[in-house]
């Protein structure tokens, strides 16, 4: 079996938050051989558009979400959102969801989210 490694791309990734800036990143990730990046949403640009962008400037590495806060947001916001990325990605996305704030929103976008993406 052979372990597959993955890398933070971003804020997180050490380098400065620029859109060029976080490409060159995801280029370089996938140029270097590791089978994934992800994007967090702690402070910058927004994770779920980051994935989008550097989806359609690289073809080998899977590229997804490790952090989106998702109590501030409506479900139906974000899966239309990630409807969008995935249409503008070209390629499958990947989402990670964790609660941060455990019951700040009633509302579970996971299964939304999981709809809007498998309908590209």
């Amino acid at each position: 079996m052979r372990m597959k490694i993955g890398i933070g791309i971003g804020d997180i990734g050490g380098a400065p938050a620029t859109s060029n800036g976080i490409v060159a990143q995801a280029k370089r990730a996938e140029a270097d051989g590791f089978a994934s990046g992800w994007f967090a949403n702690i402070f910058g640009f927004d994770a779920i558009m980051l994935a989008a962008l550097c989806a359609r400037e690289t073809t080998r590495i899977e590229l997804g979400t490790a952090v989106v806060p998702t109590f501030p947001r409506h479900p139906t916001a974000m899966a239309q959102q990630a409807l969008t990325a995935q249409a503008m990605a070209r390629r499958p996305l990947h989402a990670r969801h964790r609660a941060l704030a455990p019951g700040r929103h009633r509302d579970d976008a996971r299964p939304l989210v999981r709809e809007a993406v498998s309908a590209t």
